[in-house]
């Protein structure tokens, strides 16, 4: 199991019990004197190097400083004990990881009591779109309400346009601009010419910016998953 350290932060110190060579009793400053090339860190995979500050000693535990090492704190480090020929400890190695950010190994914040670190993971953008079948007045009405992390979105919707595309064919038949519902952050619209018909879907794709960004979701709508009227 990794040690896990914060993403960026000057936590980069990971203590551990290194064995003495030939011995089931950990190794002390008396044993081992750690020196240049004993001690290496890599990316799990290549470029391996010496690691910048070798560790020292402190009531039974080795100290590894990997503040300033290539492949921290923005990434996973493997850290990679050899001794020397006449060996003072034994071969080990481990494995840290970083976790508190979006760039890290492990995105969510061990560390945050309240939140998790949840708010910093990025956001979830979904629409729920209804499908209506109007015999009165000859039409198909889609309604789309938008969520983001579960909430409904009511402000900040710009671009709001509607795509039905047939299913078998993949052919784009529509593409408009939905209207708001008064000012209830529901977007409409009203279909007369592509309508849905019994023995063929349409995939109905609705898309807006929101946050800055072009957000898509689309839904399959058939009259045969509904009664016919």
């Amino acid at each position: 199991m990794p040690f896990l350290r914060k993403y960026v932060s000057a936590t980069g110190l990971v203590h551990v019990p290194i064995r003495k060579a030939g011995s089931r009793d950990f190794a002390t400053d008396s044993d081992w004197t750690p020196a240049a090339g004993d001690v290496k860190v890599s990316n799990g995979a290549i470029n391996v190097s010496n690691i910048l500050y070798l560790p020292t000693y402190d009531d039974g535990l080795w100290v590894f400083d990997l503040n300033g090492s290539t492949y921290w704190p923005s990434g996973a480090a493997q850290v990679i004990v050899i001794d020397s020929a006449t060996k003072a400890v034994e071969d080990t190695c481990f494995l840290v990881e970083s976790f508190g950010h979006n760039s890290a190994n492990h995105k969510v914040d061990y560390g945050d009591g309240v939140a998790f670190g949840i708010s910093r993971l990025a956001s979830i953008y979904s629409a729920d779109i209804k499908f209506v079948r109007d015999q009165a007045n000859t039409q198909d009405e889609y309604i789309v309400a938008w969520s983001k992390n579960g909430l409904r979105v009511t402000s900040g919707i710009t671009s709001p346009v509607l795509r039905i595309t047939n299913r078998s064919a993949g052919t784009e038949l529509r593409a408009g601009s939905m209207t708001q519902i008064a000012s209830t952050g529901l977007y409409k619209w009203d279909e007369g010419t592509y309508r849905a018909s019994l023995g063929e879907a349409l995939i109905i794709t609705a898309e807006a910016t929101i946050d800055g960004a072009t957000r898509q979701y689309s839904r399959l709508i058939t009259r045969d998953s509904v009664q016919s009227v």
